[in-house]
C-alpha cells in the first residue's frame, strides 16, 4: 500500500479495522534483517494488540519477560529485549546501517537514554527488532519502545 500506516486501522486482508495489525515499518525493506526491524501496534485499553508492551516500562516487569518469539512462515526467532524506552516524543527510528560499528553506536545510544535496561553490555548481534507502541503514563502521546535482538532462530 502506499500509506506506510495502514495497517494501524487494517486487518490482515486490507479491511478496515480500529485495532488494526502489528505491522513492519516501511522503510525495513520487507525482512526481518534490515538493521532495526521497527514494529508498530496499538495499545488498546482492553489489553489486546501491543497493549504489554507498556508494561516494559517496569523493571520488574521486563526482567519477568525478557523473551519475544516471533514467527514468519519461515522461521521462528526468540529476541532479547536489552531495553526499553518511553518517550514523549517521536523515537529515533533508523532500520539500516552504514556498518556493523554504526548499528551498535545506535543501540548504545538508545540503551542510554533507555528508561529500562537489561543487558548492560553491548550487543554483538547485526539485526535487531524494536516493538512500538502508545503509551499513556504520563503524556497523552508517548511511545513505549522495546529493543531486542535475536538470541535463537529456528527454520
Amino acid at each position: 500500500t502506499a500509506n506506510p500506516d495502514f495497517y494501524l486501522h487494517h486487518d490482515v486482508y486490507g479491511n478496515w479495522n480500529f485495532a488494526g495489525v502489528p505491522y513492519l515499518d516501511a522503510e525495513c525493506e520487507g525482512d526481518f534483517d534490515c538493521g532495526v526491524a521497527v514494529v508498530y501496534g496499538h495499545h488498546l485499553n482492553n489489553g489486546t494488540v501491543f497493549s504489554l508492551l507498556a508494561e516494559y516500562s517496569d523493571q520488574a516487569f521486563a526482567e519477568e519477560h525478557p523473551h519475544i518469539l516471533l514467527q514468519t512462515r519461515d522461521w521462528k526467532r526468540v529476541y532479547e529485549v536489552e531495553y526499553a524506552e518511553v518517550n514523549a516524543s517521536v523515537p529515533t527510528k533508523r532500520c539500516t546501517f552504514a556498518s556493523t560499528g554504526d548499528f551498535r553506536a545506535y543501540l548504545e545510544d538508545g540503551r542510554e537514554r533507555a528508561d529500562v535496561v537489561l543487558k548492560d553490555e553491548s550487543s554483538t548481534r547485526t539485526c535487531a527488532l524494536q516493538l512500538v507502541t502508545c503509551s499513556y503514563s504520563t503524556y497523552r502521546n508517548e511511545r513505549t519502545v522495546v529493543t531486542a535482538t535475536v538470541a535463537e532462530e529456528y527454520r
